[in-house]
């Protein structure tokens, strides 16, 4: 059914710029799939790994604006992984490798500065820490 629609609009097409009225097609793209296009360009998403689990994340750091919101967006990556404590990482420590490749604790510079220079993000317990 989809190829055939496919077909019938690609037939449409050649005819009308056969008839020398090369005219585009109203409405295409989607409204939505250019809108979810320019919000991936903005997306600065980095890789997040957990000690221990198998599978990394990925998270869009352009939809936190504090330490907070990031912390509380890793704890939903990895719901079953964590004993939650008094501030959710007791027995985590979450770190990340900036653009030199040094690994840094998160909290440790602005959080401007973070944006601009983490690459990964990696989640490790307190004894390998």
């Amino acid at each position: 059914m989809m190829m055939m629609m496919i077909v019938v609009i690609m037939v449409i097409l050649l005819t009308k710029r056969m008839n020398g009225v090369a005219k585009e097609l109203v409405g295409w793209p989607p409204v939505k799939y250019r809108r979810w296009n320019d919000e991936r360009r903005n997306a600065k998403c980095v890789k997040v790994k957990m000690e221990g689990v198998g599978i990394g994340r990925k998270v869009n750091l352009s939809l936190h604006h504090c330490y907070e919101s990031l912390l509380h967006a890793l704890k939903g990556l990895f719901p079953y992984h964590f004993n939650v404590g008094v501030n959710g990482f007791d027995e985590h420590i979450v770190t990340y490798e900036d653009g030199e490749g040094d690994w840094l604790l998160i909290g440790d510079v602005p959080w401007e500065v973070f944006l601009q220079s983490v690459k990964s993000i990696k989640i490790l317990g307190r004894s390998a820490a």
